[in-house]
């Protein structure tokens, strides 16, 4: 037997937690027996992991990197190809791991399944999202990925390859999943929770006496994450309160409205920061602001509070289902807002909040070892033969 796994998507450090933690944990379950398939730039750290010792050989696949939007076409469309690549190379007393969940090898990867009766497991991250919001997305990319995903889970179809697995990284998205799918696709589905890893200890010091709070939102910053929403609550904080905003991340769209509303920005907004530089950044921050709208993260995992636990920072956020999950589940690491109201009023008085919560315990429960038993059930439900 082997495992094939298989990262032909993510380039550079995207997905870098994730990918680290998932391929650490086959690795574990299944020594000498994992096979790597990756871009090149991100082999670097994924050789990295602590048992990279297990990993029984590493192949590079050629994928576009280009961050353009031209790049991130072609990238879809290799990357699918890559996958279905893989899996015609693999056994029926194999496993082919999709770390990525690309919606344009969807329909080719359930058919080349029941001819070849090959097992596959597929890791979901926000494409699922597209299956209820998809009317939130304008831009021809978001578009096009909407109707490949509503294409392939349409709560219409009826037949799933036999050795097809998804899973979804947390037990509340798979509820919220359920009624929306087939039954014969709702089968195929799995959870397990998302990894943390916390290996940033030393850049977990703030600077003391500063004299203010330093509230930021951490990873990609766009319409659907709040962006106006974050413009709105910066403009209505009373000017007398000791609060200042950052971006720690990148910007998606015009800058201008953030940089007029006094809001600290990287010193390249459109772009994703340096590893190093946005360890530093989130250092610095007191506490991390999520205001994503209510409706939204019902279908997906933020990797945005995940990296509150991995920094050891407080959130202030707007409730959602998935957050509430996770305070429900492992313990309260911040605080939620039912409104913007609630939100304003935690804000402005944010220099009295605790920012003491027991990040460690929480982030141990969903450190990859405490989650191999979960992933070793999913694997133990492949008919290897």
């Amino acid at each position: 037997m082997k495992v094939h796994y298989v990262n032909s998507f993510a380039s550079g450090t995207q997905h870098k937690v994730f990918n680290g933690a998932t391929l650490y944990m086959f690795a574990e379950l299944f020594p000498a027996e994992v096979h790597v398939y990756s871009v090149p730039s991100s082999e670097c750290f994924l050789k990295t992991i602590p048992n990279a010792g297990n990993v029984a050989s590493w192949k590079r696949l050629w994928v576009c990197s280009i961050n353009s939007l031209a790049g991130l076409g072609l990238r879809y469309v290799q990357s699918a190809l890559c996958n279905v690549w893989v899996l015609l190379k693999a056994k029926p007393v194999d496993l082919v791991v999709y770390n990525f969940n690309n919606v344009f090898s969807s329909h080719v990867v359930d058919i080349l399944c029941r001819c070849f009766r090959r097992n596959v497991l597929v890791f979901c991250h926000n494409e699922l999202e597209y299956i209820t919001n998809s009317g939130k997305h304008s831009s021809l990319q978001k578009k096009v990925l909407s109707r490949l995903t509503n294409s392939y889970f349409s709560v219409r179809r009826k037949q799933v390859a036999k050795g097809l697995r998804f899973v979804v990284l947390g037990g509340s998205i798979l509820r919220n999943l359920r009624p929306v799918l087939s039954p014969e696709m709702a089968a195929r589905f799995w959870a397990i929770d998302h990894p943390v890893t916390t290996s940033e200890k030393s850049v977990h010091h703030v600077e003391a006496g500063k004299g203010y709070v330093n509230i930021g939102t951490v990873g990609i910053v766009n319409y659907y994450k709040g962006a106006s929403e974050l413009v709105n609550v910066v403009k209505s904080v009373s000017p007398d309160s000791n609060v200042r905003f950052s971006i720690v991340g990148s910007v998606q769209g015009d800058v201008e409205p953030f940089r007029n509303a006094g809001i600290t920005l990287p010193p390249n907004p459109s772009v994703p920061m340096p590893d190093s530089e946005f360890q530093r950044a989130v250092a610095a921050l007191d506490f991390i602001l999520l205001l994503y709208p209510h409706d939204t993260y019902r279908l997906m995992a933020s990797g945005a509070v995940l990296d509150a636990l991995r920094f050891e920072k407080p959130i202030i956020a707007l409730r959602t289902d998935y957050f509430e999950y996770l305070f429900k589940k492992f313990g309260k690491f911040g605080y939620l807002a039912n409104d913007t109201g609630e939100l304003l009023h935690l804000i402005e008085h944010a220099s009295e909040l605790s920012r003491d919560f027991p990040f460690r315990s929480i982030a141990g429960q969903l450190s990859p070892q405490a989650l191999l038993p979960e992933l070793k059930k999913i694997t133990s439900s492949f008919n290897y033969k």
